[in-house]
């Protein structure tokens, strides 16, 4: 009974102090961030967007800009089931996203190598999970840091979401139902925490001890029936081009990226690199996950010019495929800032002489800043 307390208590903590963070990449020392990581159990996603991908035999709810994770660790008590539907054919594969988190008396970020999971199955009863249809257990898939980042605002804590993907045998027979991932060891001592997803149907549920409560939000994880996984491509469109910009002001722009692989891939980019030029570079976001379903979507920039006059600056950003940095697109980037315009200009006659005699008066084209 004292562990359910405490248990419900930090959950309670997190839904007073979670507050969301925008998603950059600038020069501070702290990783790039992208929404906040909490365990956020019981609050309500009020949020519009309900999309979900069913193509076929593969469903799709990946994770978005969203506030948090559920706990769904044996050792914890915590346990998570989602819903899915339409599956055409037997699924052979799953995908999903999480951090490795634990609370004592703070949050702390884990290590998830070598973490085991068990992925049970089950059938729909009246919009609950129902009767156990597959299970696997011990499986040991690679965590794949994904390069995005979510900040805890309240305790300064950063978390990084990380890619999990495993084959199943044999394949499980199952068109529609629930499916549970939960973590049965951590090296470390942390808890498998299942990340959010903006898709699906706002119906999930997370157990402690066998007791079930609805939570209206989804948990991120993709089914398909191949173990061979569709190749994603990365694509990026657009120019960030500045020109009479005044030295050390702040510049903004923006250009689109988006997935052009095959149907059901999923893509996690990231921006790799920018100018080293002027300072304060952010990308909102700066890191993301596609599938091919998703349109282009927007990249906004903010820079602050580099304190040079007349200088012609060019440079590039790039952005890479997190699971194969071969798949890259790159934006061109140019900057000008001007010369300083002296008095002369109030004055005609200086004008007329230095347009009709260029190469007189240099010591006066000195001093007033022509050359």
């Amino acid at each position: 009974m004292n562990k359910k307390i405490i248990g419900i208590l930090v959950c309670m903590l997190l839904i007073i102090t979670a507050v969301p963070a925008v998603g950059t990449m600038n020069e501070k020392e702290n990783p790039e961030t992208l929404g906040i990581c909490s365990n956020s159990l019981g609050q309500i996603n009020t949020r519009e967007t309900t999309m979900s991908y069913d193509r076929g035999s593969l469903f799709i709810q990946t994770p978005r800009d969203t506030q948090g994770s559920f706990v769904s660790d044996t050792g914890s008590g915590w346990k998570v089931f989602d819903d899915f539907w339409d599956i055409a054919s037997p699924i052979c594969d799953i995908h999903w996203w999480g951090q490795c988190l634990k609370y004592t008396d703070e949050w702390y970020n884990y290590d998830p190598s070598g973490m085991t999971f068990k992925i049970e199955f089950y059938s729909d009863n009246n919009s609950k999970p129902g009767d156990l249809l597959c299970s696997y257990d011990s499986i040991s898939p690679t965590p794949i840091p994904t390069g995005i980042w979510y900040h805890y605002e309240p305790r300064d804590v950063y978390f990084e979401l990380y890619y999990f993907e495993t084959d199943l045998e044999p394949c499980c027979q199952i068109s529609n139902g629930w499916v549970s991932i939960e973590s049965t060891y951590v090296p470390s001592g942390g808890w498998f925490m299942w990340f959010w997803s903006l898709d699906g149907n706002r119906q999930m549920f997370q157990s402690y001890e066998g007791v079930l409560q609805k939570y209206f939000t989804d948990a991120s994880f993709v089914l398909t029936d191949d173990t061979e996984d569709p190749t994603p491509d990365l694509e990026c469109d657009g120019e960030l081009d500045w020109t009479d910009v005044p030295i050390g002001s702040n510049v903004s722009g923006d250009f689109v990226v988006r997935n052009n692989g095959d149907t059901g891939s999923i893509l996690h980019w990231k921006v790799e690199s920018y100018p080293n030029w002027g300072s304060n570079w952010t990308f909102t976001p700066n890191a993301s996950v596609l599938t091919i379903g998703d349109d282009w979507i927007t990249i906004d920039v903010e820079a602050i010019a580099p304190e040079d006059k007349n200088e012609e600056f060019t440079g590039e950003v790039k952005l890479v495929n997190v699971m194969d940095p071969s798949d890259s697109c790159t934006i061109d980037v140019s900057l000008v800032t001007p010369k300083n315009k002296p008095f002369i200009h109030n004055f005609p006659i200086f004008s007329w002489l230095f347009e009709h005699f260029p190469n007189a008066f240099p010591i006066l084209r000195l001093v007033l800043g022509l050359i």
